[in-house]
């Protein structure tokens, strides 16, 4: 199910009659959207799914791929150990278009993702910016990280395991005190300079993003928990108000965000 993190459960609504007992439904998508598809299709239909994957739609029926096979990953897990039987079959299908991880933890596979997703996706959003010229402005690289920082102790929070993703071993995580900027960089690299992530084409076009299911939901996780994340909640802000057509993705908004969380 590739639709936009929003649409996911109503998707799966009216997928739902038309799948057939031993069918599966995976959400190959941003967000934590794996335990709402099973409340809908069930658990022994669907496993989790984490993605990394950069591409692009901007003429109706053709897809620019951003990131080849050899740099496209995805991780499956199930999230009922009655699933993992199923796990190969998914894996030799996606073997196809990339890199396959089978997770013994997927839904802590895919806070990973969030916190990469918080870094990257709403400050090149807000400032209209591909990774080659964003990271020319100083500061930038700061505050995705500290966006970061958030997210991972929201995570945390929640019970969720600092595990490695996008194609990371466990080696490279358990010798490196740089967890989030291994993250942040080794997805950078993936995608590419000149890459525009979902944020940034859905604010071109002049439709919804995915904030509220990326940055919102660790601005909410963190409340939940009585921790602050005065960064994602700026991020939010600013992404929402040029949704609402109130501005524009512009450089300038990087300042905005440093004066909102008081640098």
């Amino acid at each position: 199910l590739m639709v936009k993190a929003y649409a996911a459960l109503w998707m799966a609504e009216l997928i739902k009659p038309y799948l057939a007992d031993d069918g599966l439904l995976i959400g190959a998508q941003n967000s934590m959207t794996a335990e709402d598809l099973a409340g809908i299709v069930g658990h022994q239909r669907t496993v989790g799914c984490v993605v990394e994957l950069s591409s692009e739609v901007f003429t109706p029926g053709v897809v620019v791929r951003n990131t080849p096979p050899k740099g496209t990953w995805f991780a499956i897990g199930a999230l009922d150990p009655s699933m993992n039987d199923r796990l190969t079959e998914v894996e030799e299908i996606l073997l196809n278009v990339g890199k396959v991880s089978i997770s013994e933890d997927i839904q802590s596979a895919k806070w990973m993702k969030i916190i990469v997703n918080t870094m990257t996706m709403a400050t090149k959003s807000m400032m209209g910016m591909t990774s080659g010229e964003i990271f020319q402005i100083p500061g930038v690289r700061e505050l995705m990280l500290r966006a970061g920082e958030e997210a991972l102790a929201a995570g945390q929070a929640q019970g969720y395991k600092t595990i490695p993703i996008i194609g990371l071993k466990p080696e490279d995580v358990e010798k490196s005190n740089r967890f989030l900027e291994l993250l942040l960089d080794k997805m950078t690299a993936d995608v590419g300079p000149s890459a525009r992530n979902a944020m940034y084409q859905d604010h071109l076009k002049g439709r919804r993003t995915e904030i509220d299911m990326i940055n919102g939901l660790v601005v909410d996780a963190s409340r939940k928990h009585g921790l602050a994340a005065p960064v994602n909640e700026a991020l939010v802000k600013i992404n929402h108000e040029i949704t609402a057509g109130e501005t524009k993705p512009d450089a300038a908004n990087l300042e905005r965000v440093l004066a909102e969380i008081g640098n």
